[in-house]
């Protein structure tokens, strides 16, 4: 029997999450018909009914590749919501609205939680696409006042959240965004993952105005006549190994779509299972399947809601952050010309992996800025050198070489060493003037970069993230407390 994801054994099933429990049981805070959490009937997220829980949960609850799922926490709602929405029959909707600092009007976008409730999670991806695209982000709590981390009460209270009421929710939501004075209700997107993408989908059925849809390995709709409803172009995002919704269903609902008339885009990436993405710091991993699954997502939304010009026209840098599709280059290095080369050096090591790295930053600076003549280059002991570097964007055609030390501070590297090298390659190509840049000093961006460092390692050792590239399989990335002098001295005894 499955839970979640068909076909998978119940000992090792993969949750609507991403998590993966040996054992899981009654909880204290469901009573009732609903005490073992057995269903007969309908489906959540693909969830058989009928599936029984009898044993209480066993060790740490962990997402995949038994990274430890933090933030989610039995009574975190009232600590993660900050806006209380009024609703036309005297409630109030508790939710997390994310605000980018931009002038004039904004595009809303409702993102709808998994099926855990709104967590600190949900709330940073808000924040996150809020500051990327440059619109408003509202994280409703579709469950009305509950969140948990306990999966059998997370399918109670999904089951028991019937789509009409979520619907109605929504109405209210956007009721209130309306009344907002920098929303363009003109402009709305849906999302949603997991639970809340079946949720924002369905939704969008209904909601027959909205410019984008956005389905993040949520419950597909496969009949064209109910599609058709959808009047704004759909983005999917699947993992080709998600037994819950698997590549047949998926291509399914493209059919669907695509008979419906509704402009698609739905993308299955490979090796990946369900909730493959299940926080902002996973975005971090340059290669990885989440920052391309959100590369994705607010390209996607800057597209179908117009905002791209406009955001990044009215941001500063210091609002909009760091853009981590295409960094804007406007007002900073305007000088910079097609025609230039870039020669990026660093010092050089003996150690192939430490070199190859600087050829991975050279590819990440050329995706970022658009540049195409950008060589690597290693001031000693590694290939390939200055003069290499070059002579290759005089071949490219450069009419400009910009030689960018790869350094953090000023030094005898700098002041001598790279401009003597670089004098030298230079006089093999007279009439082709270059210049040698400071290095990276005392940079405010150094700043951002130095606390995301941090930040990411502190979640690694919580156990949040995977390692990242530079520590992978080091076994590194770990917190470490000294011993002291008297069990130093008891060790020294015992050997």
């Amino acid at each position: 029997m499955a839970l979640c994801l068909l076909g998978a054994p119940l000992a090792q099933t993969q949750f609507c999450s991403g998590v993966a429990l040996s054992r899981v049981g009654r909880h204290s805070g469901v009573s009732g018909r609903f005490a073992s959490l057995a269903w007969n009937s309908g489906s959540l997220c693909g969830v058989p009914r009928g599936v029984i829980f009898r044993e209480r949960v066993g060790g740490a609850i962990k997402a995949r590749g038994g990274v430890r799922l933090a933030g989610v926490r039995a009574g975190m709602l009232e600590e993660v919501a900050n806006t209380k929405i009024p609703t036309s029959d005297g409630r109030e909707i508790l939710a997390f609205v994310a605000k980018p600092k931009v002038d004039g009007k904004l595009p809303v976008v409702i993102l709808v939680h998994e099926f855990y409730g709104l967590t600190p999670e949900i709330c940073g991806k808000a924040d996150a696409i809020a500051r990327e695209v440059g619109c408003i982000v509202i994280a409703p709590d579709t469950y009305r006042g509950e969140s948990t981390k306990f999966i059998p009460k997370a399918i109670y209270l999904a089951l028991e959240t019937p789509q009409n009421r979520v619907d109605g929710d929504l109405d209210e939501v956007l009721a209130w965004a309306s009344t907002l004075p920098d929303a363009d209700i003109s402009r709305v997107g849906l999302m949603g993952f997991c639970y809340g993408g079946g949720k924002a989908l369905a939704y969008s059925t209904k909601y027959k105005i909205a410019k984008a849809t956005i389905v993040v390995y949520g419950k597909p709709i496969l009949d064209s006549d109910v599609l058709q409803n959808i009047q704004g172009p759909v983005l999917g995002i699947f993992g080709d190994k998600d037994s819950q919704f698997p590549e047949k269903m998926v291509r399914g609902f493209q059919e669907a779509l695509d008979k419906a008339g509704v402009p698609n885009t739905i993308s299955t990436y490979k090796n990946e299972g369900h909730a493959f993405w299940t926080n902002m710091d996973q975005i971090h991993l340059v290669d990885g399947p989440q920052r391309k699954a959100w590369i994705e997502v607010t390209s996607f939304l800057k597209d179908t809601l117009n905002v791209e010009d406009e955001h990044l026209e009215g941001a500063t840098d210091e609002d909009a952050g760091v853009n981590l599709e295409k960094m804007s280059t406007a007002g900073r290095i305007s000088n910079l010309n097609p025609g230039d080369g870039v020669v990026i050096v660093d010092h050089g090591s003996r150690r192939a992996q430490s070199n190859e790295m600087l050829h991975q930053f050279v590819d990440l600076y050329k995706q970022k800025t658009g540049h195409s003549i950008v060589e690597a280059a290693h001031m000693e002991l590694a290939e390939p050198s200055i003069s290499h570097a070059f002579d290759k964007c005089v071949e490219k055609g450069a009419k400009r070489v910009i030689i960018c030390p790869y350094f953090f501070f000023p030094g005898r590297h700098w002041d001598r060493d790279i401009p003597a090298l670089a004098s030298k390659a230079a006089g093999k190509h007279a009439g082709i003037p270059y210049i040698v840049t400071a290095p990276i000093g005392l940079h405010e961006l150094m700043v951002e970069v130095m606390t995301d460092r941090m930040e990411y390692c502190l979640s690694r050792v919580s156990g949040n993230v995977e390692e990242c590239d530079m520590c992978k399989g080091t076994g590194r990335c770990q917190q470490l407390v000294a011993a002291s002098a008297d069990q130093q001295v008891q060790v020294e005894a015992n050997n």
